[in-house]
């Protein structure tokens, strides 16, 4: 059986406190879809977070999600079952995450308005007791297994050079001047795509959040709410909840999914 046909997910997008647009996107592509192979091509959850002080974020992360449904338009290929299948599922979504970094590139230069357009883009698909990541910029995805929060991609900024450097630790990272200074975004410049392919298990949850959701909560709390008895929507409604009460200084969203 494929652990990941039982899927609980739940969504949550907030405008925060401050902003005065939202320009976080989201997408998810799951069973509900129309004439989709689901079963083929796994079951994808998304955020992208247009870069905040550019004019046109909004469509820059709206370009980005809507970018990502070509992989569902890629030709099959004949043995499902072979050791490269998950290997060249993630080449074809890396291959579009450049297409949608070239066009988002491309509207920004024949639209002055939009001059500096780009946006993070995260990326989880859910396979054949697989997960693909590919992921650009600073929002995040996190893993619980157990009792471990665990986060499965890297920033991409100054500090976390610094970081990789040792010349700053992680807990410093989160008050440092370049804690928000991106290193390469979708759109602007993209030296390579974070990817990786991980095993799912059977209770493993992931969680895919805009830095709205990470700054304003700890990784302890988030832990401590995804482990809580509570019900899925309640989770995501929680975790909104607790970053507006610390600020809600940035848009907030979230995908939560429970295997």
């Amino acid at each position: 059986m494929d652990i990941a046909e039982t899927i609980q997910v739940c969504v949550k997008s907030d405008i925060g406190l401050t902003r005065e647009e939202n320009e976080d996107t989201y997408l998810i592509v799951d069973h509900r879809a129309k004439d989709v192979d689901i079963q083929y091509y796994g079951r994808m959850y998304a955020i992208a977070d247009g870069l905040g002080g550019h004019a046109g974020g909004k469509i820059a992360s709206e370009m980005a999600c809507q970018g990502l449904v070509e992989y569902y338009n890629f030709n099959k290929f004949a043995d499902e079952e072979t050791k490269g299948f998950h290997k060249a599922r993630l080449l074809q979504l890396r291959t579009i995450i450049y297409g949608i970094h070239d066009r988002i590139h491309k509207y920004g230069e024949e639209n002055s308005e939009y001059v500096n357009l780009g946006t993070t883009l995260s990326v989880l698909v859910l396979i054949k007791n697989r997960a693909l990541i590919a992921h650009v910029g600073d929002s995040r995805i996190y893993r619980l297994r157990r009792n471990s929060l665990e986060q499965m991609t890297q920033d991409h900024t100054m500090a976390q050079i610094l970081i990789d450097l040792n010349t700053l630790s992680p807990h410093s990272a989160q008050t440092h001047p370049f804690h928000h200074v991106l290193t390469q975004a979708v759109g602007h410049e993209i030296e390579f795509i974070y990817n990786s392919i991980e095993e799912v298990k059977k209770g493993d949850t992931f969680l895919l959040c805009s830095d709205g959701l990470y700054n304003m909560v700890s990784d302890k709390e988030l832990k401590d709410v995804l482990l809580s008895n509570s019900v899925l929507n309640e989770k995501c409604r929680q975790l909104v909840t607790r970053a507006l009460e610390m600020g809600g200084t940035d848009n907030i969203t979230l995908i939560v999914a429970q295997i």
